[in-house]
């Protein structure tokens, strides 16, 4: 946005200048376009701090024909809160605006559009620890670089996530550690794929994941934990559909960390930790994603 003061310069260059924008933003974003964006029109009325509802369809399951009764329908609504609003300002003088021309786009608007950018790829790398997704079986340093992928996809399958126009994002320790791989590099390992992954460094698509490296993304750790329990006890009544569950029976000053996951007799969900949460009095609150999907 061009201004100086509280004067707006410029009728007719702000469009002009957005548009220039949007294309620096679109060619710079990593994760954001790799997200899913099938709920753009829902959130366009809404302001910050708005929470919208996205709609959710009902499962059903097949019965015996002739069935004597129909199912009733149970609408269901995932909220969303619009809780992020960023923008980018400078200002400029009347006579800077006239003398600039297309300078200005070259030297300033690239710039601010790309942290705009940044901030929004930071926001959705920082999204992943606190979803169910995060959580991909058990993981050794001695895993290769296919077994790595193999495990993600697995967990994907077993989740019963759509297997088509998948994608990985990766930091830049494991992309080196790919690169380094034969089964990725060389000709033996990947054929032509392998060249072209040495000739411009790209890893392209393994596994029917296509793998991009991000400057944003966490390091993935591959220690083993050292929580001393694997096993508590729910403490209290809980609804479907609560963020959170109360578990005791465990060991104070243990903690448990975001992207941590568990599971609830009786509920086959895997459940992700949201927030970390110290054991206190041999109980924690422990915030999750998804919501309960059965009271336990």
């Amino acid at each position: 946005m061009a201004s100086a003061g509280s004067s707006v310069l410029g009728v007719y260059n702000p469009i002009f200048y957005a548009q220039e924008a949007l294309i620096h933003l679109e060619s710079a974003l990593g994760m954001a376009s790799r997200v899913h964006r099938g709920f753009d029109a829902e959130r366009r009325s809404y302001g910050k701090g708005d929470t919208i509802n996205i709609r959710r369809p009902q499962t059903f399951t097949a019965q015996s024909a002739p069935v004597s009764s129909p199912d009733g329908l149970e609408t269901d609504t995932v909220a969303v809160t619009l809780d992020q609003w960023k923008e980018v300002k400078f200002a400029l003088t009347d006579k800077e605006l006239a003398y600039t021309g297309n300078r200005i786009i070259e030297d300033h608007i690239r710039p601010a559009s790309y942290a705009l950018a940044d901030n929004i790829d930071q926001a959705l790398c920082a999204n992943v620890n606190s979803t169910v997704g995060n959580s991909a079986s058990t993981f050794s340093a001695s895993d290769s670089a296919s077994t790595t992928i193999t495990k993600m996809r697995r967990k994907l399958f077993d989740a019963k996530a759509p297997m088509d126009d998948l994608h990985m994002q990766i930091d830049g320790e494991m992309e080196e550690t790919f690169l380094k791989d034969s089964a990725f590099s060389q000709y033996q390992g990947a054929g032509d794929a392998g060249v072209n992954t040495q000739l411009r460094g790209t890893l392209g698509t393994k596994f029917g994941m296509e793998i991009f490296a991000n400057q944003n993304a966490d390091t993935m750790d591959k220690t083993a934990g050292t929580l001393a329990d694997l096993a508590g006890a729910v403490d209290g009544t809980f609804a479907k559909g609560a963020t959170a569950v109360t578990v005791d029976g465990l060991t104070n000053g243990e903690t448990i960390k975001i992207g941590d996951s568990f599971t609830i007799a009786g509920d086959s969900t895997v459940y992700c930790v949201t927030a970390d949460v110290t054991v206190g009095s041999g109980e924690a609150s422990l915030s999750c994603s998804p919501p309960l999907q059965v009271a336990p």
